[in-house]
């Protein structure tokens, strides 16, 4: 098989499949990090691009893993900063009562 400019397909699928395990391994450096938005992009990348080079293959069980774990990470802070901004509203807002 060959591809535009005489590259062979071969080529493509190695290049395709080195950028998955790249996004893998940013992901996995996002998630440790604590940028839970990020690593969900970049697992999410990554399985796109295995699935470009091997669509009929279940995703990978550790990647699947990760990406579920930074949603779960993603969404429980995303729930601790909603509460730190209500009860920061909260303390915030004037008091019913009259003053006199």
């Amino acid at each position: 098989h060959v591809v535009i400019d005489q590259e062979p397909v071969e080529t493509y699928r190695e290049a395709v499949a080195l950028q998955a395990k790249a996004y893998f391994r940013q992901g996995s450096a996002e998630l440790e990090m604590g940028d839970y938005g990020s690593a969900v992009k970049c697992f999410e990348l990554s399985l796109k691009s295995s699935a470009a080079t091997s669509p009929n293959m279940r995703p990978d069980s550790l990647l699947s893993r990760r990406l579920e774990q930074a949603k779960r990470k993603r969404k429980a802070k995303k729930k601790r900063e909603r509460k730190k901004y209500q009860k920061l509203l909260q303390a915030n807002a004037p008091s019913g009562g009259s003053s006199s």
